[in-house]
């Protein structure tokens, strides 16, 4: 019965001995033991392991300073560095331009209320209440204002021809970022050219054994890539960014023009015309003029 017992756990002792040696065996050309030199006789000693030779010194790659790539581009980097600066400028231009407070005043909607009356009819009142708050929603409202006497019809033309002007100029430096992000990717693609035209022409005259020069050519031609590549998706980024906060301000600006015809034109009576005087009828001698 004992014997019975302790043969299973003789097994699994030398089973879990067989495990150990098969993972120690990759290890064995580690420690300096490898199956093709012959193990040292025994009771001899073969000395110390001799140094192994020095490998020959790497040069260190210095580093290159944006001044140098800056340089190392040739020409065509001082039109991409004028795209950056005009890119840089735009940028600023429209975050300070495209502003909620210079577009649609937090307060515009209330103080047009307020001017325009219970009765929404004091339009003399709103024309100088719009002509204070000088901004692009004003200037629409203003040009409805002066048109407010010609009926609803007018006034929403007037409105609409005056609001497509408005967010014209809100686009203007917009395409202007578009424009950018055409032209500095191209101008990047024309140093390509002229780095590729440069390492042939050393391939063709000089063989191509000049690796060297070859790989000066392809060199440029990567860092003018970069640098329009570079120009060119922050500025597309922008543009996205900008159209979309211009889309949100045209329609506040629709919102306002909507409140304001409700108020003028709601009650469905026409606002009122400038007063015109009456005109006299002609008398002749013996006829009484026409009561009315």
């Amino acid at each position: 019965m004992k014997t019975t017992l302790q043969r299973p756990r003789f097994r699994w002792s030398v089973l879990w001995f067989m495990l150990v040696l098969a993972a120690a065996l990759p290890a064995l050309p580690t420690l300096g033991l490898s199956s093709d030199d012959p193990p040292p006789p025994i009771g001899t000693y073969a000395g110390p392991t001799p140094p192994a030779a020095p490998h020959a010194a790497v040069p260190e790659i210095a580093r290159l300073s944006l001044l140098d790539l800056f340089l190392s581009g040739g020409w065509l980097m001082w039109p991409l560095a004028l795209c950056s600066l005009i890119t840089f400028a735009l940028i600023v231009d429209r975050f300070i331009g495209l502003r909620r407070k210079l577009i649609v005043p937090p307060d515009f909607l209330e103080g047009l209320t307020r001017a325009l009356g219970k009765s929404g009819r004091n339009l003399e009142a709103a024309k100088a209440f719009c002509i204070e708050y000088d901004s692009p929603v004003a200037r629409i409202i203003l040009a409805g204002i002066r048109k407010a006497p010609r009926g609803e019809d007018a006034v929403e033309t007037v409105m609409e021809d005056a609001g497509a002007t408005e967010v014209a100029r809100l686009r203007t430096n917009v395409r202007n970022l578009h424009g950018i992000s055409v032209v500095a990717p191209m101008m990047g693609l024309l140093g390509t050219v002229q780095g590729m035209i440069e390492a042939f022409h050393v391939a063709a005259t000089k063989g191509l054994g000049q690796g060297e020069e070859m790989a000066e050519g392809i060199y440029h031609l990567l860092v003018t890539t970069f640098t329009g590549l570079a120009i060119a998706v922050p500025a597309l980024i922008f543009y996205f960014y900008f159209q979309s906060r211009i889309e949100g301000l045209v329609s506040e600006i629709s919102k306002v023009s909507e409140e304001f015809l409700e108020q003028v034109f709601g009650a469905g009576t026409p606002a009122p015309a400038a007063a015109t005087p009456e005109r006299e009828l002609p008398t002749q001698p013996g006829i009484a003029p026409a009561q009315a």
